[in-house]
Parts: C-alpha cells; structure tokens; sequence
C-alpha cells in the first residue's frame, strides 16, 4: 500500500548526515511523533494557499484577494499583511493561472525509489503566452545558495515530474518578508536526469544513515518530535 512506503522530505534529503540517525530513521518511517509548533507554517501556509487562489483564473494579485483568517495571533496577522503586500507589489503586474493542478497535494509517490514525497512544491503558474514559472515562497528565508542548488527547489521541481519536464521555466524565490527575489530561466527537460540521479543519491543517503539504534545527542534535541523514550536523553 502507498501508505506503507517511507517518506521523504526535504529535510531529510538536504540534512541527511548531520541529522541524529535515530530521528532521521523515525522520521524516514512516518512514525507517529509528538505535535510541534506550527507557528511559522500558518502564515506562509495560507499566504501562498491565498496566492493560489487569487492565480485560479487569468489575473494578476490584488491586495483583496489577501484576508488572513480569524485564527492568525496578532503578530502573524502583522506578518500576514506584510507578506500579502509584498506578493502584490512583486508580482501584480503580470497576469497568471495555476498551472499543474494536480501536484498541488502535498504528496508524490517516486514508485522507482519506493518512497513518498512529502512537502510543498512551490507554485507553478503559467502565463496567457505560456510561459511557465515556478514560484518558491518563503517568509523570512535568506537563503544565499543558488537557485539550482537548492534542496527546496530540486523537491519541487522533482514533485512536478511531468510539468518540470515539458520544457523553459523560469524558477523565482522570493522572500515576502524582506521583499527580496532572486531567479534564474532553465529547460526542464535539461535538467530531469540530474534532479533524478541527485534524487537517487541522497534516498541512498538517507537510508545509509538512518538508524534508531543510534541516537545522537544535540542541537537537534530541543525540536525533535521524537524525544520521547530517547536513550541518549537517560542520565
């Protein structure tokens, strides 16, 4: 069953060595963890779920296709409007359309890998000329890596298998924080085999390192969801 196939997120693919093996093994099995805090997911969450949205037809974004909801502490209400002003001012001049519908779930089963992807897949747009782009939204990421070289985007794109590979997109992230952009036009097609062997390679990373039998000790700790019952907590 699909249900039954180990997850993969962009954590886990990007922090595979660094991270404790026990948790990435927890994490690698969907094991059933503590509930964090998911402060900074509410706004950016329904920023780019508003942004959706307001792409649902041929438009460009208005500031009234942006209300953030009753349940929002008056501090993200604050963020909110910052990143909802932004996202107008950056991109309310060009008019585009949700496009690759169907990959706006947050799962794709990689059959090959035997592994589910889980995790956004930014939001892909595309114009009335057909140009394609996909945007990676962030609040607060300033993030200097190129574009190509980031996880983040190499999960998306990989998420869009079909869509990344019809061809010339142009990829932006942005962060509705700092109101800062950065992006770059490539060729999908191009780049499909290295995303697929960077894929391959770090799944193979991922399961070489994770081991529940071998809890590690710090930084992590004070997140981690799984420190419950954590032997290298015990004194």
């Amino acid at each position: 069953m699909e249900q039954d196939l180990a997850k993969v997120t962009v954590r886990q693919l990007a922090r595979a060595e660094s991270t404790c093996p026990r948790r990435l093994a927890l994490d690698h099995l969907d094991t059933r963890a503590n509930r964090g805090a998911n402060r900074g997911f509410r706004v950016s969450g329904q920023i780019v779920a508003d942004a959706r949205l307001a792409h649902t037809r041929l438009s460009v974004p208005r500031p009234e296709h942006f209300r953030p909801t009753d349940d929002l502490f008056p501090e993200e209400a604050q963020v909110y409007a910052v990143a909802a002003a932004w996202y107008v001012a950056l991109f309310g001049h060009q008019p585009m359309v949700v496009s690759d519908v169907e990959r706006d779930d947050f799962e794709t089963i990689a059959t090959s890998l035997g592994v589910r992807l889980i995790g956004g897949a930014g939001l892909a747009l595309e114009s009335e000329s057909g140009d394609r782009e996909l945007r990676m939204i962030s609040i607060g990421d300033r993030s200097t890596e190129e574009l190509l070289e980031s996880a983040s985007v190499k999960f998306a794109l990989l998420r869009r298998r079909e869509w990344t590979r019809l061809g010339p997109l142009r990829i932006v992230r942005v962060d509705l924080l700092g109101g800062s952009a950065v992006e770059t036009d490539v060729d999908g097609a191009d780049l499909w085999e290295p995303l697929r062997e960077w894929l391959v390679e770090r799944v193979g990373a991922i399961r070489e390192h994770a081991d529940q039998r071998a809890p590690r000790a710090g930084w992590e700790c004070g997140r981690c969801p799984y420190i419950a019952g954590c032997s290298a907590l015990r004194t």
